[in-house]
């Protein structure tokens, strides 16, 4: 866990937006002396393991030669069954395949989950995220959470962002991860900041 400061929180949301999506974020103004950048976690990545990200499963067709493994071309939502990446701080690099939307139960204003017996339940829809087979590993795990969720997009040459990983559930005694697709993360920013965001 991060234990070091880095900066001030200035907008945080945990609950549902406007459209019932979960949101569970925090916007921080970085303290002096740190930077920040969009996408440096894939340009510090080496081009080995940015490879092994598309090509984890045989099931994801072979880029082609104009891919781009360090570029991020925009956010799109993922449709169910397409194969998704992300790097989690807990499991690192892994592949899993979208599953149908589903609705997941919270107690409100906190990430525990809960049952609908608990009178401070809010509903919040997310999408899950299975593991590619029942054999492998699971595609996530506890710390992974606000892990960046991405697909290969090959008509744009890059990575599209799919969403946020928020939390885990368990299906049949297999963990999944359940995430916010990305246009519901922009619209958690736009709702609690008041102002547009894009990638």
């Amino acid at each position: 866990a991060w234990v070091e400061p880095c900066g001030t929180v200035v907008h945080g949301d945990i609950g549902v937006n406007s459209q019932g999506w979960r949101s569970d974020l925090a916007l921080v103004r970085l303290a002096d002396g740190w930077e920040c950048h969009n996408g440096r976690w894939f340009n510090s990545r080496g081009t080995d393991v940015m490879t092994e990200l598309l090509s984890v499963t045989k099931e994801a067709p072979r880029p082609p030669a104009t891919f781009n493994l360090h570029h991020i071309v925009g956010p799109a939502d993922p449709d169910a069954g397409a194969i998704v990446y992300k790097d989690g701080a807990r499991t690192g690099c892994s592949a899993g395949r979208v599953g149908p939307f589903e609705s997941k139960m919270f107690r409100a204003r906190t990430a525990d989950s809960s049952d609908m017996s608990d009178p401070t339940v809010m509903v919040a829809r997310l999408l899950t995220l299975y593991p590619l087979s029942e054999a492998t590993e699971p595609v996530c795990g506890t710390g992974d959470s606000g892990a960046g969720v991405f697909m290969p997009c090959y008509a744009m040459g890059g990575w599209q962002w799919a969403g946020q990983l928020v939390s885990l559930g368990l299906v049949r005694n297999q963990t999944i991860g359940l995430f916010v697709p990305s246009s519901a993360v922009l619209l958690s920013l736009r709702e609690i900041t008041e102002r547009e965001w894009r990638l």
